[in-house]
């Protein structure tokens, strides 16, 4: 689904609020007569996050985020062998790590030293606040673009392993190679902007400054308790 004529050099999104007003627009479609209880908006963390939150708000359901961490490669750190995320969910790009030639036991310290690092940044976002339940709830994944989809696979699958009822993955811009991967592996998929020429995420948006952690907690703290809210802190 793609709702945006991009004109040659003018980004699409001014920023990720922007991005995430444009896209809870095309959302309806997918979210026919929902009741708003039954959804959880879940960024992915950091820039996911300030995406889903106006997402949430418009939507009237609650927001939580998911801490995803990258695997990356020995000396490479922005080449990534796969990626982390919460229940101990892992996805290994393995084509990659034997044209890497990475012994098992590099890829082991590397994948413990992501997990490390990615529960160091998950204590820090959360805080003491308690898990929303995805059981039997309409799980909205968002983040700020889909370049390789890896981290939206760990999100997928972290999520399905709480039984929800259904997964949508919702991203202001993606490859349309990925989104199309995603749709034909049965998630329902939306996206605002499916350049065919790629590039980078940051290429879209017109302010793409980092998020800091402060954001993301500020965010996640302006929603309300939830009856939907884990009775007990849940391994993330």
């Amino acid at each position: 689904m793609s709702l945006t004529t991009v004109r040659p050099g003018e980004p699409p999104f001014r920023d990720r609020a922007d991005a995430g007003a444009q896209l809870v627009l095309a959302l309806p479609p997918v979210l026919p007569d929902i009741d708003p209880r039954d959804v959880v908006v879940l960024g992915l963390v950091r820039g996911g996050v300030p995406v889903a939150a106006g997402i949430a708000r418009t939507l009237g359901a609650p927001l939580d985020a998911f801490t995803i961490r990258k695997i990356r490669a020995p000396g490479q750190p922005e080449l990534a062998i796969g990626a982390v995320g919460p229940l101990r969910t892992l996805r290994l790009n393995e084509a990659l790590i034997r044209e890497l030639r990475l012994a098992p036991a590099t890829v082991q310290s590397l994948i413990a030293h992501a997990n490390d690092e990615r529960n160091r940044i998950d204590r820090m976002v959360h805080d003491d606040r308690l898990s929303i339940s995805l059981t039997d709830k309409i799980v909205v994944l968002v983040d700020d673009g889909l370049a390789t989809g890896a981290s939206m696979r760990v999100a997928v699958d972290a999520a399905s392993k709480q039984r929800p009822r259904r997964t949508i993955v919702a991203v202001p811009v993606a490859a349309r190679e990925v989104a199309r991967a995603f749709r034909e592996d049965g998630v329902a998929t939306v996206v605002v902007v499916e350049p065919e020429r790629f590039q980078a995420v940051s290429h879209w948006y017109r302010d793409f400054a980092p998020v800091p952690i402060d954001t993301v907690r500020r965010l996640l703290a302006d929603e309300p308790r939830l009856d939907s809210r884990a009775s007990q802190p849940e391994e993330r």
